[in-house]
């Protein structure tokens, strides 16, 4: 049975760090990487964070399917 890495991405920068990791521990371990992009605005409060644009996300996500 193989082992399975779930990510779950937001939109903000500090996604790219998370999949970089999940990458890492992915490459040592022979795991599969499924990832969840959720969309729209979590939290009111969160709003003053810095997202991601809709480009550089699927670039992000365009970027870790490449490296995996």
């Amino acid at each position: 049975m193989s082992q399975k890495i779930a990510l779950l991405i937001t939109g903000y920068y500090a996604d790219l760090y998370a999949i970089m990791k999940a990458l890492k521990v992915a490459g040592r371990t022979d795991a599969h990487i499924h990832v969840l992009q959720i969309t729209g605005e979590l939290d009111p409060s969160t709003s003053t964070k810095k997202r991601m644009r809709e480009d550089e996300l699927s670039d992000l996500i365009g970027l870790m399917a490449w490296r995996g």
